[in-house]
Order: C-alpha cells, then structure tokens, then sequence
C-alpha cells in the first residue's frame, strides 16, 4: 500500500513538471464561442458598435481590447 502511494506521488509530480503543451490555451476559445456569446462579452466590455458586428467581426474587436 506504501509503495502504491510513492509511485501515485511520484506520477503526480511528474505530471507538474511535464512540458505543457497547448497548456496556456484558454479554457474556451473564443473561435468556439457563438456570435451570442461573443456578443454578451462585447456588451460586457462596452464595445461600440458590436449591435451591427458579424461573428468575426466580434472576435477581432474582443482579441484587440
């Protein structure tokens, strides 16, 4: 059982100091987002104009604020 749990640890640990790879991706893309909620993010944002924006139109004003 001890050793069970040293080799659970040393996994564990290893798996904290493995190269990330596509780790500092975001959660949720914004390219997977719907123009909805891209749209609800811009109003969050006060973006000028989104009312009139097309979905890529929105990815580009919410990547540059």
């Amino acid at each position: 059982m001890a050793s069970l749990e040293r080799r659970t640890a040393r996994e564990s640990e290893r798996e904290q100091h493995r190269p990330s790879v596509g780790k500092a991706k975001a959660k949720h893309p914004l390219e997977d987002w719907s123009r909805d909620q891209l749209y609800r993010r811009a109003v969050e944002l006060d973006i000028d104009g989104r009312s009139k924006m097309t979905k890529a139109q929105l990815l580009y004003a919410l990547r540059e604020h």
